[in-house]
């Protein structure tokens, strides 16, 4: 899917300027060194276009790609299991998604699997629900699972952490008990792979919600 012209998160800005530094410099994303803000509300319009538009039970996604000019939004959208490290002469950082209108509000077991595999070659993933907004960031680049085992098993987070399964069958509260459950399997595994989460509406700047350690 092309999604034509993006705007661009400009070089000058703060958030862009942080990732390019943490992009040269790993130990820009450690824990105590993390901005208390992201702020993507550039990109605000598109993305609450994409997410709108969005199937259900779809996974709908970009690489964010940072060359000379500052951060963008590749082109084409697609939802891959790997990524190159260089997109057409620029670094890949990380990746922004869309759940549709009643999936999941926060990071499900397979974003985060992927997310953590060895061979992700970036550090920042930008989810965006029909509620609110969320990005996660690896501050320990050693911290992770091996490709293959994501390869051979999607859903091990899920296995290994029921939290991220909705209960079945459903009743009075179920989707209220799945939520939470999800958010504390979503911080479990945070806490274990010292992931910081950054939360809030793409209308407004993410604040820190949890920095590891």
């Amino acid at each position: 899917m092309l999604i034509g012209a993006n705007p661009l998160l400009s070089s000058l800005d703060p958030t862009a300027r942080w990732i390019a530094a943490a992009a040269d410099d790993p130990a820009r994303r450690l824990a105590h060194t993390l901005p208390e803000q992201l702020d993507f509300r550039p990109w605000a319009g598109l993305l609450h276009s994409l997410q709108s538009s969005a199937l259900p039970a779809s996974q709908l996604g970009a690489s964010l790609l940072l060359g000379p000019d500052g951060l963008e939004i590749a082109a084409e959208m697609a939802w891959r299991s790997r990524y190159q490290a260089f997109v057409d002469g620029k670094r890949f950082v990380g990746t922004v998604h869309v759940h549709p209108k009643g999936g999941a509000e926060s990071f499900d077991a397979v974003d985060l699997a992927a997310f953590l595999r060895s061979d992700y070659p970036g550090f920042l993933d930008l989810l965006v629900t029909a509620e609110s907004a969320s990005a996660v960031v690896r501050t320990r680049r050693f911290l992770y699972i091996s490709a293959d085992r994501v390869d051979r098993d999607p859903l091990l987070l899920e296995k290994l952490h029921p939290g991220f399964r909705a209960p079945s069958p459903a009743g009075p509260g179920s989707g209220e008990r799945a939520a939470a459950d999800a958010r504390a399997a979503v911080s479990t595994v945070g806490h274990l792979y010292e992931i910081a989460f950054y939360g809030g509406t793409i209308d407004a700047s993410l604040h820190i919600e949890y920095r590891p350690g």
